[in-house]
């Protein structure tokens, strides 16, 4: 947008393929200036797995201008077992904001619930269970894979893969390295993250990460428990 110093109020204007008329959101601040400047709308309760339309409308004393249209779609991330999750833009990395907790890889080969823990121990192909073999608790922090689940080519969600460590990596740079990035990315609402322990930051969220201490299943002389 180049206002001119004429004071633009700027509107995003978007519909569906198959609606009349354009819905309209206006940013509640007047632009000013000569300069081009980038104009970013955040939209909520857009229909899913749906084609849109949409336009900038640039209005001011010199009147109203308006971009042609572009199209984009919405669609639903979901695993193969119907289980819905929220994406979460950070920077230029697009994150899941709930823990994965598929039974299944997307193409639907279904991976083993191993709760025996001996029989885990000593696995050598793909298994997951739920911390302390609790399905409740799985419906909140997700499943605990084995290394051989996330190490095929098999992928959980269509359009999406497992991060590696320098996706991490330039996570925890964006938010401003790893000590600042701890609370930004940590659940704010206070029921999973003892804060009570004086060495752990309070987490705000910021980010919109939302992680969860989901712990682990630890492997020690063949046999394997749960740590929190």
């Amino acid at each position: 947008i180049t206002p001119n110093e004429k004071g633009t109020r700027v509107s995003f204007e978007y519909k569906t393929s198959t609606d009349k008329n354009y819905a309209s959101s206006t940013l509640p601040q007047a632009f000013e200036g000569k300069d081009s400047l980038k104009i970013t709308f955040d939209l909520s309760d857009l229909k899913t797995n749906s084609e849109y339309l949409f336009r900038v409308k640039a209005a001011n004393k010199a009147g109203d201008t308006i971009s042609g249209d572009v199209k984009f779609s919405t669609w639903i991330v979901k695993d193969y077992d119907g289980n819905v999750y929220h994406v979460i833009k950070i920077g230029d990395q697009c994150w899941l904001q709930e823990n994965l907790k598929t039974t299944h890889y997307a193409d639907g080969t279904e991976i083993p619930n191993v709760t025996d823990d001996k029989a885990w121990a000593e696995l050598t192909s793909p298994g997951y269970c739920w911390y302390n073999n609790d399905s409740e608790l799985g419906k909140i922090y997700g499943g605990l894979y084995n290394c051989y689940t996330i190490s095929n080519s098999k992928v959980f969600i269509t359009g999406y893969h497992l991060p590696s460590a320098d996706e991490f990596t330039i996570l925890v740079n964006y938010l401003g390295g790893l000590e600042k990035a701890t609370a930004k990315i940590q659940d704010a609402s206070g029921k999973y993250w003892n804060l009570d322990d004086p060495n752990v930051q309070i987490p705000t969220n910021s980010s919109g990460f939302t992680a969860l201490p989901a712990g682990y299943r630890c492997v020690n002389d063949h046999v394997s428990y749960f740590i929190c």
